[in-house]
């Protein structure tokens, strides 16, 4: 059986992939596969030249066949759900975005949807020779990522769980020269001593129906052309610690509802931190199933 509409956040992993009830039956577990297949192919993408929206296609559809093969196999799906269970019965009664920080920074703490497949360590550029190509190299249970010091250019799409991109040398040694865009499945993300400097529409960091959280340190942040960080329809509790937001055109911080019904909630919680020279107010904070905290910032124009 499917959820229903905002159902799919209260459960983590292979089940919330495929939108399904932990008593979904195999004939279940084939039609939301084979429905949802058909919605994220990359081959289905209305503009196959609109790189975000490929991105974030073929992430989602590694997601979506990696929880169909355990959970259309009897026994992997017997496993899985063990593990699930035992994660899930220490956690009952928090919201779920709160059981996901808590246990984030650890490998045996990633929710059991992604407990099965093996944590990656890549280096940039060793591994891969940027970071979106090093993000596409990750496991659907994600992985870190090192940068050494140096400039990037591109858009980096993280619509994958557990992705950390840090910087591997000094804090602000690496330059990203694109936008930093995270969909959907980017629970437990982190960027970490980046300085990521835009000339597009939307966030330099562009967050857009994300569940779950999101945690970014020791990052400057700059967009000529529009914002500086980006909420739009997520849920979670996310992180801004000792980061700079200077030089954009519109607000170094938006909050924005989606279009439509959502019962999502989350928070945001700011520490440390500075926007300065932005347009408009610095910060729109105009969503208000949030709850907003700034604890020893600064915000001026």
């Amino acid at each position: 059986m499917a959820t229903s509409s905002g159902a799919t956040a209260t459960f983590t992993g292979h089940y919330a992939v495929l939108g399904l009830e932990l008593s979904a039956s195999p004939d279940d577990v084939k039609k939301a596969h084979r429905r949802l297949a058909l919605k994220w192919h990359p081959d289905k993408v209305a503009d196959p030249h609109d790189q975000i929206a490929v991105k974030v296609a073929t992430q989602q559809f590694q997601l979506l066949q990696a929880a169909f093969e355990v959970l259309s196999d009897q026994e992997k799906r017997r496993k899985y759900d063990e593990l699930r269970g035992h994660q899930e019965s220490s956690r009952d009664g928090e919201p779920p975005w709160k059981r996901t920080r808590r246990r984030a920074p650890s490998a045996e703490g990633v929710p059991a949807g992604w407990a099965h497949a093996k944590k990656a360590d890549l280096r940039v550029p060793a591994d891969a020779p940027d970071i979106a190509a090093a993000v596409d190299l990750l496991p659907v249970s994600g992985g870190t990522i090192r940068v050494d010091p140096g400039t990037y250019v591109g858009v980096i799409v993280i619509s994958k769980p557990f992705v950390t991109v840090m910087c591997a040398g000094d804090v602000g040694s690496v330059v990203v020269q694109g936008q930093v865009v995270f969909r959907e499945c980017a629970t437990g993300a982190q960027l970490r001593g980046l300085v990521i400097s835009a000339s597009c529409t939307g966030g330099a960091v562009d967050l857009k129906g994300v569940v779950g959280n999101v945690t970014i340190e020791d990052c400057e942040v700059r967009n000529q052309l529009a914002a500086g960080i980006i909420f739009e329809g997520c849920s979670g509790d996310t992180a801004i610690t000792r980061c700079l937001v200077r030089g954009c055109k519109y607000d170094g911080l938006g909050l924005h509802l989606l279009k439509g019904h959502s019962r999502h909630r989350g928070s945001i919680t700011i520490t440390e931190s500075r926007f300065e020279d932005n347009g408009y107010d610095g910060l729109y904070l105009g969503d208000p199933r949030f709850s907003v905290a700034l604890r020893k910032c600064r915000v001026a124009g």
